[in-house]
């Protein structure tokens, strides 16, 4: 009875903290438009936006967090908390390496991806989508780190804290809208301390976990070996289910590729299917 009563608990807070969060990006979302609306400046943040995410899901995607799970229960009941904690470290290197190089890769060839990903935009707006995107790519780190300690903590058994990162992101961009009356901010200023509190909020998606992985006995080990057997085992594993997610991403790519040559329409589109 207590346990079905913990979950049912557990399932109500997870309710509410989804909720929340939902509410407070239609939030972020209602202040972006109207302090940007369509103009030149949304449609490039909304283009810089999309890249690291598209390119994150067409490499990684939410496998990082189905690949990890399997394998740690596994190895858990098989071999012990200890070999099992050692592959979450390999693992959580292995991360780190990809999301790296897909960062530094983003912000050096952001021109090429900004090009291939809208190519019909003005020459003013694609310029300033390079800028943008420079900022946001590193961002794809934090995500994979994010991640791959929401895979860990649902292992052990926690799911409050997983559920609650959107919330911490979105009232990190609310926050930074509020405080900096962006409305009356020059444009090109807004726009890029916006790009800087969404990288941030990344970062604190990754952070707010650390106490809560911490707790539970991870510990981060940058010398552990990144291709492991059990590793390369979680790659082999993800590899189906990513093929699986590319819907989405492909989507987005070709939706953005069409836009790029109307007027705004990047833009509008974000703010549609948001």
């Amino acid at each position: 009875m207590k346990k079905s009563f913990g979950f049912a608990k557990t399932a109500a807070l997870m309710g509410i903290i989804i909720l929340a969060a939902k509410l407070m990006g239609l939030v972020r979302d209602v202040m972006v438009a109207g302090a940007f609306g369509t103009s030149v400046y949304a449609v490039a943040y909304e283009t810089a936006s999309r890249l690291p995410v598209t390119i994150f899901d067409f490499v990684l995607g939410g496998v990082v967090t189905s690949a990890f799970i399997p394998v740690y229960n596994s190895i858990a009941v098989k071999e012990g908390k200890d070999k099992a904690s050692s592959f979450a470290q390999s693992y959580t290197n292995l991360i780190l390496l990809l999301t790296a190089v897909i960062a530094v890769l983003g912000v050096i060839f952001a021109p090429a991806l900004v090009s291939f990903i809208a190519p019909d935009l003005a020459a003013e707006t694609a310029q300033l989508a390079v800028r943008l995107t420079r900022i946001m790519f590193p961002m794809v780190i934090f995500v994979g780190l994010a991640f791959t300690f929401v895979g860990y903590l649902q292992s052990e058994g926690e799911y409050n804290i997983p559920a609650v990162i959107s919330l911490v992101s979105n009232l990190i961009m609310v926050g930074w809208l509020a405080l900096s009356g962006v409305s009356g901010t020059v444009p090109m200023t807004a726009v890029t301390g916006l790009s800087c509190a969404m990288l941030i909020g990344w970062a604190a998606q990754a952070a707010v976990q650390i106490p809560a992985v911490r707790k539970r006995g991870f510990r981060f080990r940058p010398t552990a070996p990144v291709f492991t057997p059990e590793t390369k085992r979680a790659a082999k594993n993800a590899l189906p289910i990513l093929a699986a997610t590319w819907t989405t991403p492909l989507c987005t790519l070709i939706n953005t590729r069409l836009a790029s040559g109307i007027d705004g329409a990047i833009s509008m589109l974000g703010y549609a299917n948001r």
